[in-house]
C-alpha cells in the first residue's frame, strides 16, 4: 500500500489442507478489516513452488466470488496491478 495508507488487519486466518489421490487442494480464508472505512485497491500475491499447479483461485468479496488469475512472475510484474502508486499506477 502507498506510505499514506494504513494497511490491512487480517482479522481472521484458516488454512485447509486435503490430499486426494495424490493431489493436494489447499484452500485459505482471510477475513481483513480495512482500517480507512474506503475502498481500497490491493495487490494479492503468494509464490508457489515450481511443480506446483494451481487450477483456481476465486476470491470473495460483499459482491460474491471473483476469478483470479494466476501468472508467471515475469508476466505478473509486468502488470499494471503490480506496481504501487509510487510506482506510478
Amino acid at each position: 500500500m502507498g506510505a499514506n495508507l494504513l494497511d490491512l488487519e487480517i482479522n481472521e486466518h484458516h488454512a485447509k489442507v486435503v490430499i486426494e489421490d495424490g493431489y493436494a487442494t489447499t484452500s485459505v480464508e482471510q477475513l481483513f478489516y480495512n482500517l480507512r472505512g474506503k475502498i481500497l485497491d490491493a495487490v494479492y500475491s503468494f509464490s508457489v513452488p515450481s511443480k506446483v499447479v494451481v487450477g483456481e483461485f476465486i476470491y470473495w468479496i460483499d459482491v460474491g466470488p471473483i476469478a483470479g488469475e494466476a501468472l508467471k512472475e515475469a508476466q505478473a510484474k509486468k502488470s499494471t496491478a503490480w506496481k504501487t502508486p509510487r510506482e506510478g499506477r
